[in-house]
């Protein structure tokens, strides 16, 4: 089994848009914080969906690790 994704940096999130779940593809329901946005890389999905992602963030590396 692989591991969860690594690097993400979720925050309840409101779209003033139609969205889509980035994971599972259905479109995500609700006006009021009803997903989770990744603050760097911005992958969006469900709350449920959050447990299932094994994408790595793409966003801003923790620069201590690089060192």
């Amino acid at each position: 089994m692989r591991e969860l994704g690594k690097g993400h940096t979720f925050q309840p999130c409101t779209h003033s848009q139609p969205t889509w779940c980035d994971l599972c593809g259905e479109f995500i329901w609700g006006v009021y914080k009803k997903s989770l946005q990744c603050i760097h890389c911005k992958f969006t999905c469900h709350y449920r969906c959050r447990a299932l992602i094994r994408l790595d963030c793409s966003g801003p590396r923790n620069q201590d690790n690089e060192q």
